[in-house]
């Protein structure tokens, strides 16, 4: 008996050591991302389909808003001239928004469509979470059924479902309906 123990032993002892070599030996070849530089990360972003911005050219887009059709390099620093472009830039924008401003108020009529639609939900016991989504989706409150219940079964929503009557908008965000539904009136 005192045989096979230590032959039992010796086994796990060689197989340790074994796993211990391999680990040492081979390594994964990952840097840490502390490690790599800036420089190095732009080009597989852009490769991947990303912008990247400094931080000076970040300030700008976000003051100049989407409509900006400035033209960039990543590696360019701004000087006084694009500074002063982009404060007439601004102030056109600005021109531009005071007029659509008074277009808009005149046209408050045909904005209603653009408020956010209001439907009162009655949730009845034992309603499923894909049929309250249904109900939703028909009704314009959310985009995608199918999204919505994802939502509510990703972040345990869905087991948590009151029953009740509850009033939603269609600018409510998933989260907001679910914590609406899932609290008592």
């Amino acid at each position: 008996m005192k045989h096979h123990i230590r032959a039992f032993s010796l086994g796990l002892f060689t197989s340790a050591l074994i796993i211990l070599i391999v680990f040492y030996l081979v390594q994964d070849s990952q840097t840490p991302i502390e490690d790599v530089k800036a420089e190095e990360l732009i080009p597989v972003l852009e490769d991947q389909g990303y912008a990247v911005l400094s931080q000076e050219e970040y300030i700008s887009y976000s003051v100049n808003g989407n409509d900006s059709e400035k033209n960039t390099d990543t590696n360019s620093e701004s000087t006084d001239e694009d500074a002063e472009q982009n404060k007439e830039e601004t102030e056109n924008n600005n021109k531009e928004e005071e007029e659509t401003t008074e277009e808009d108020s005149s046209n408050e009529e045909e904005s209603e469509e653009d408020s956010p639609k209001e439907y009162k939900l009655t949730i009845e016991t034992g309603m499923a979470s894909s049929q309250i989504s249904d109900i939703l989706e028909n009704e314009d409150i959310i985009e995608s059924a199918s999204d919505f219940n994802d939502y509510l079964e990703d972040n345990d929503y869905a087991i948590n479902v009151k029953p009740g009557t509850f009033e939603l908008t269609s600018d409510m965000s998933h989260f907001e309906i679910a914590e609406v539904i899932t609290s008592y009136n």
